[in-house]
């Protein structure tokens, strides 16, 4: 795991890579929440309609974003969503970590990540919703998820 550990932190493996290859060894070793957290940053916040639905929603505030909602449509063209999550300015990036960590690496300021949640429940095939937000603010989203899973994979080497 120190290896895993040493390639994450200098930027040779992904989180998600990086999490796929520690899960298994982690079971029994950390709290259940921990393995949990670890699974929901892999696959995506299956709840993640709780952020817009409840006030106590109980989801990471780290994937939090300002941001716009968009719409992109089947033929590929992007317009703002008309629906009423959109005035809200604030966004969960619910998806994969493997998502985010594409998204970050597109060209430009702003990125768009999929809100895959928000896309079942608002478009009924009508396209794709995404938040269109800072890539800044993408990155350290990215970054705290990193620096957790370096702390629970110090953790776990430390007390071995």
């Amino acid at each position: 795991m120190s290896e895993i550990s040493g390639k994450l932190k200098r930027g040779e493996i992904s989180i998600s890579d990086a999490i796929v290859k520690t899960l298994p060894e982690l079971r029994g070793k950390v709290p259940d929440e921990t393995l949990i957290w670890l699974a929901s940053e892999l696959q995506g916040y299956s709840n993640s309609l709780h952020f817009y639905q409840n006030n106590n929603h109980g989801l990471p505030t780290h994937r939090v974003v300002k941001g716009k909602l968009r719409l992109m449509d089947t033929s590929g063209k992007l317009s703002d969503l008309q629906h009423t999550y959109a005035s809200r300015g604030q966004y969960f990036l619910g998806a994969p970590i493997a998502w985010l960590e594409e998204s970050a690496k597109l060209p430009g300021e702003l990125v768009l990540v999929e809100l895959p949640d928000l896309t079942s429940l608002i478009t009924a095939g009508r396209g794709n919703v995404a938040c269109e937000c800072t890539k800044d603010q993408l990155k350290l989203v990215l970054s705290i998820v990193r620096g957790r899973v370096l702390e629970v994979m110090n953790l776990t080497t430390s007390n071995n």
